[in-house]
Formats: structure tokens, C-alpha cells, sequence
């Protein structure tokens, strides 16, 4: 299997996520470089977990390295803040909004 975008985007929506879910986060896919560098996010719980870096170690970059075994990259991992973290977040204020209308009336 050859290290493309949606070849290691499966392998993290199959094998890693299911592991991470049950922790309350995932992993999200941001970028591939030419050279073979690998961005990854974490997201939910696993964004803010102090055992994010053994987990980018032990299980994302093991589980890829066990998929794209003749493939040479580096694993990255990328902070910031994860779309559906803002999405909830607006989703929240527009309630809040709501609300504040409801009782002006």
C-alpha cells in the first residue's frame, strides 16, 4: 500500500480512531508533505491528554508503520483547535444568544 492521503486516512479511520474513541477523542489526518511528513491532530479528549505524545508513538505512528511498512515518513503531530471543538463551541453561544432573546421578551 503506497502512503497517500486517503490510504492513511483509512488506516487512522479503522484501526487508530476505535482505539481512541473509547478514550473520548480521535486523531484527524491534516497533511502529507511530498517528502513524507505525516501531520496529525488530535482531537476531543486526546487533544489535551498528557499521554498524547506515547500515544502518537505506541499506537498512531505503530499502527501506520505496521501498514506502510516499505514507506519512509515522519510522524507530526499539530496542535490547534479541532473544527468540531469550534463548531460545539458556536453551537453553545448560539443557544446562549437564544436564551438571552427568550427572556427579553
Amino acid at each position: 500500500m503506497s502512503l497517500s492521503f486517503d490510504a492513511v486516512q483509512a488506516v487512522l479511520e479503522q484501526q487508530v480512531n476505535p482505539a481512541l474513541a473509547s478514550h473520548g477523542g480521535g486523531v484527524k489526518l491534516c497533511s502529507i508533505s511530498p517528502e513524507g511528513d505525516i501531520h496529525v491532530s488530535f482531537k476531543g479528549a486526546c487533544a489535551a491528554c498528557p499521554s498524547m505524545r506515547d500515544t502518537l508513538d505506541e499506537l498512531v505512528e505503530a499502527t501506520l508503520r505496521g501498514a506502510f511498512p516499505d514507506e519512509e515518513f515522519r510522524l507530526i503531530a499539530v496542535s490547534g483547535i479541532d473544527d468540531d471543538l469550534i463548531n460545539q463551541a458556536k453551537a453553545l453561544l448560539r443557544e446562549r444568544q437564544e436564551a438571552r432573546k427568550a427572556q427579553q421578551k
